[in-house]
């Protein structure tokens, strides 16, 4: 299906919510039964009247997210993610490096707790100046354990998501700095520190095989 173009202004004229009610779609029960935001939905009345039958309606706006609980619970998804997979790397391979020159997946938790850390208190208004690369390399040379890494990983998640929990759609839509000096709004920042999380466990996903364990373990 196509959702209607809706004309930006703020924060929430861009929640998927927002879209399927300028769509006229007064009830997705049928819509969420069928699979979700990833499939079309069923043009024959059998089909629908059957998936109508077998759902409790709903209305459209508590069926879909605003884009702030998104990202709250995407944030949380793709942390816990990353810590499950770094478990799979033996305590004597965590903070090796693969080959002799790649980054050990130490050297990842810790720089994703750093921009999680960042992009949270930016996000909550406060004074915070990104550090240097000297200075990073120097903090991450302290993180030398599993135990530490996760450790100041999970500060760096509970900043960014109490910050987008009590943000407020204006505070989201703000002008804030990205730590390279990039402007961004703050919900972009949000994004990036999401994404970013996805791009290392890719990589702590690799080095684990490289060491040797092949099995794909988010089928576990």
């Amino acid at each position: 299906m196509r959702l209607a173009p809706l004309p930006v202004r703020g924060l929430t004229d861009l929640s998927i919510r927002e879209r399927f009610v300028a769509a006229g779609m007064p009830s997705l029960a049928y819509f969420n039964a069928y699979g979700g935001l990833g499939r079309e939905v069923p043009r024959t009345p059998q089909l629908r009247d059957h998936l109508l039958s077998h759902t409790k309606p709903m209305n459209t706006l508590e069926a879909i997210p605003d884009m702030k609980t998104f990202l709250i619970s995407l944030t949380k998804r793709m942390g816990d993610s990353l810590i499950r997979d770094l478990s799979f790397i033996p305590d004597d391979k965590v903070n090796t490096s693969p080959m002799g020159c790649a980054r050990p997946a130490l050297e990842f938790i810790t720089e994703c707790g750093g921009m999680n850390l960042y992009a949270g208190k930016i996000i909550a208004g406060e004074d915070f100046q990104p550090k240097s690369y000297e200075e990073r390399q120097a903090f991450y040379a302290t993180m030398d354990t599993r135990g530490k890494a996760v450790e100041f990983f999970n500060r760096g998640m509970e900043v960014l998501q109490t910050a987008l929990t009590n943000a407020t759609d204006e505070q989201l839509a703000r002008d804030v700095k990205a730590p390279w000096g990039e402007d961004k709004k703050a919900y972009e920042l949000a994004v990036i520190a999401v994404i970013h999380m996805a791009y290392h466990d890719g990589q702590v996903n690799y080095i684990q095989c490289l060491f040797g364990d092949g099995t794909n373990h988010w089928a576990d």
